[in-house]
């Protein structure tokens, strides 16, 4: 008896293998399309039957409706400013300190911004990472930047610290600093 095909058992198998990982490629990718579309499907629902809601509601009328976008317009301009302050005060909390004398006040080249002083406590050279983390995750908070960053070596060579560390933060008011900016 002759074969008809020469083959290689272990080819055969890893062709087999190679034809699962496929089908089963496919099977999962059209279980995530399906569901996607699902998703777009409730999503539009959801939509139409709010939009037919808020149709149907007095308080909905254009001159509310106007007010309404002011005032989100209003939250958005402030609140996020807010907010962004909030989260730097936050993640400076371990290792730095508001300066005394840094309310925030006007940035001299801009009068719409606001800048705040913050003093590293007690650095040293190994701090010099932490630091540097620090000036890029106020730089990643949107509305918010580093002004400038001092820092003051120790006179004594073998002390190996510095003497002070400060960085300067500017960024949008929030509502309150604005009004007491406008006062001044």
């Amino acid at each position: 008896m002759t074969p008809a095909i020469a083959y290689s058992r272990p080819a055969l198998v890893r062709a087999s293998v190679a034809l699962a990982f496929v089908m089963v490629g496919f099977l999962g990718r059209s279980v995530l399309l399906r569901a996607a579309r699902l998703d777009d499907r409730q999503l539009r629902q959801r939509a139409a039957s709010l939009g037919a809601e808020v149709a149907g509601r007095r308080d909905y009328a254009p001159v509310q409706l106007q007010a309404l976008r002011r005032k989100v317009k209003q939250v958005r301009a402030n609140g996020a400013a807010l907010d962004a302050w909030n989260r730097l005060e936050t993640r400076l909390a371990s290792h730095w300190r508001p300066e005394a004398a840094s309310a925030p006040s006007p940035h001299p080249d801009a009068t719409h911004l606001v800048g705040r002083t913050f003093v590293y406590l007690e650095p040293r050279v190994g701090d010099w990472a932490e630091i540097l983390d620090c000036v890029q995750d106020v730089e990643a908070l949107p509305g918010l930047a580093v002004d400038t960053l001092e820092m003051v070596a120790a006179h004594d060579a073998s002390s190996r610290a510095f003497a002070t560390v400060r960085m300067r933060v500017v960024g949008r008011p929030n509502a309150d600093e604005t009004a007491r900016i406008s006062h001044e």
